[in-house]
């Protein structure tokens, strides 16, 4: 299966954090489901997108954003065929369990591995995702053509399933037990061996209890058996099983039957309200593995951990040089590379070239003492000595020798003005402040624009908006693949700088913003390594982090979100920022409690002073 790049970023959905593990999780589980759907088709057996799988094509064109597992059904007719032929037909490598657990026995899990692997192939086919995952697939039962008969076979199983769930190795040889156990076995004309466990053989004999109508005549009507036995209406029309629609789901399509509403209602109730309870598992799926991973091989031994102390938060700030008005300091690296070549070309007679240069030289000149002159400040003895350098280029434009004659000139002179001029500049702007707004993606520039027009109203205030270049990483090498393109571009009325021409180790801004805050601990997307938050807190006063994504502040406290936290309130941007800017104080205790949980050692006020819910920028001059 072919996903796209960006199906694999950490994304928001409906207010939910979804990490890139969990994104290349879903899309093993997409491989699995393929192969499985292959066999199907080859032996012409029908499936079903089942409980949240199927709520999620219907309500979300894809995974629920809070669940981490697909489910499919079957009819038992083809659930059983499919058991039988699955351990020949699907891949090499695939895991189906024939003994199951009696947690698992109401399901079929097709397993892609027996264990966690980071083989090249293994990673290559399910995306980069090394643990073991699959697919359940669930029997559907025909209900009995004649309700008589149904109602005795729900007794039955009623019956026999609550013997099984309260009889165990400890108590089977009891009185009480050995009287039910008769009991059943009269009523089943079955007998059960009492040197043996029962509880495995009962739940043997309801499940044969559930499969008692498969290929019977007359059967109109389907249910999932153990929640109809139990009194649940999860029963529905055979036909719409026999006559399935397609529904999308991310990037493929699966089957659903064509009563979905009634399917989904009797399991969900009102399956358009949001609700975050209800895993069968512990959540994420995945995590178990993960702790195994680490208690075997160690913390180290999985990428993408960002593991800070006390250390990691204090600052390291390097000194800062004098700065320069930005297009001034433009103009003096660009004027100071002609000075280099000026005496190269005069003295190889190309004074064609040499003039051209010089003509570059002072039209610049002009052009950035026009715009100095146009900003209100008082910058006469800056324009002065732009002025004097217009004249001392125009002296040497003059002095140059016609084509073909030999003549020494020297442009020492010009450098000293421009030294002056950068001095003089550095006086100009000692008082202003400058401001950088470092996008991630241009897509998430809302979560800037407070800031940005509050440093844009300041008259003494410089702003550039800096988008970073990112690149995606492969995801079987974890090396860089491609860059990142966005075809959104910023509002027309923000101008924007290129990175390029912009060195923040140099400029060393009074605050820089960023949005992202993963430096290379994100499993998808990067940057060029000069923006990452340690680096650029070394040139800048205030680092700023201000979160790009908008969660349900109504879950914050919800076991889910937490899970998932690690994966954004626990990286470098967080914890090498002077400040974290989130959008509620419901966020921001959220955010305290976590670091303060994960970090013991690092006491709860430090992240109380860092982190807050104030967009002001202090030093600016506004209302």
């Amino acid at each position: 299966m072919q996903f796209p790049d960006s199906f694999f970023e950490d994304e928001v959905r409906d207010g939910f954090y979804v990490p890139a593990l969990m994104k290349r999780s879903w899309a093993a589980q997409m491989e699995v489901l393929s192969d499985i759907a292959k066999v199907c088709e080859k032996h012409h057996i029908l499936w079903f997108a089942d409980f949240g799988t199927l709520l999620g094509a219907v309500r979300h064109g894809g995974f629920i954003p809070w669940d981490d597992d697909l489910d499919i059904c079957m009819l038992r007719d083809g659930w059983l065929r499919f058991r039988e032929i699955a351990g020949r037909e699907l891949p090499e490598g695939y895991y189906i369990p024939q003994e199951l657990h009696e947690d698992y026995r109401l399901q079929l899990p097709v397993q892609n591995s027996r264990s966690i692997s980071w083989e090249k192939a293994r990673l290559e086919k399910f995306h980069g995702f090394p643990f073991k995952t699959g697919v359940d697939i669930f029997a559907l039962d025909y209900v009995a053509p004649d309700p008589e008969d149904e109602d005795l076979r729900r007794d039955l199983t009623r019956i026999v399933n609550f013997a099984a769930a309260r009889i165990d190795s400890g108590n089977q040889d009891t009185e009480e037990v050995q009287a039910v156990i008769s009991q059943i076995e009269d009523m089943l004309a079955v007998d059960i061996d009492r040197g043996k466990p029962v509880r495995p053989q009962l739940l043997d004999l309801r499940d044969s209890l559930f499969a008692l109508y498969t290929g019977a005549k007359g059967c109109t009507q389907v249910a999932s058996m153990h929640h109809w036995a139990n009194g649940e209406p999860w029963i529905y029309p055979l036909e719409a099983f026999q006559n399935p629609v397609k529904l999308p789901f991310e990037t493929i399509e699966v089957y659903a039957p064509s009563c979905y509403d009634t399917v989904l209602k009797a399991q969900f109730g009102d399956y358009m309200k949001f609700c975050r309870t209800g895993s069968a598992h512990n959540y994420p799926i995945y995590e178990s593995q993960k702790k195994k991973v680490i208690r075997l091989l160690g913390e180290g031994s999985l990428p993408y951990i960002f593991r800070f102390s006390m250390d990691d938060l204090k600052k390291r700030r390097v000194k800062r040089a004098g700065r320069i008005w930005k297009p001034i300091e433009d103009f003096v690296q660009a004027a100071k590379k002609a000075h280099y070549v000026l005496p190269g070309l005069i003295q190889t007679n190309d004074t064609d070239t040499a003039r051209r240069l010089l003509e570059s030289c002072q039209q610049s000149a002009v052009l950035v003492g026009t715009a100095l002159e146009e900003t209100g400040w008082n910058v006469s003895a800056t324009v002065g000595l732009l002025e004097e350098y217009c004249a001392a280029v125009g002296i040497i434009y003059e002095t140059l020798p016609a084509p073909g004659a030999k003549t020494d000139i020297d442009c020492k002179c010009l450098d000293g003005l421009l030294t002056c001029i950068g001095e003089s500049s550095e006086h100009d702007v000692q008082h202003r402040k400058e401001v950088v707004f470092l996008v991630w993606k241009t897509s998430l520039w809302p979560g800037f624009e407070p800031c940005w027009k509050q440093a844009e109203s300041d008259p003494d205030c410089d702003v550039y908006v800096i988008p970073v270049p990112c690149f995606y990483r492969n995801r079987e090498t974890d090396g860089v693949s491609s860059a990142y393109c966005e075809s959104q571009p910023l509002p027309d009325y923000v101008a924007v700088t290129d990175y390029r021409s912009y060195d923040p180790a140099i400029r060393q801004p009074d605050v820089i913003f960023i949005q992202n805050p993963y430096d290379e601990y994100n499993m998808t997307l990067t940057t060029h390594p000069s923006f990452y938050s340690r680096v650029l807190t070394q040139y800048t006063d205030q680092l700023v982090y201000i979160p790009p994504f908008a969660l349900d502040e109504e879950y914050m406290d919800d076991p889910k979100t937490a899970a998932h936290m690690k994966y954004y309130a626990a990286m470098p941007g967080v914890i090498h920022a002077d400040t974290v800017i989130v959008p509620s104080e419901t966020v921001r205790l959220a955010y305290i409690h976590f670091l303060t949980e994960t970090a013991g050692e690092i006491p709860a006020h430090i992240w109380e002073e860092k982190i807050t819910c104030n967009f002001r920028i202090p030093f600016l001059k506004m209302k």
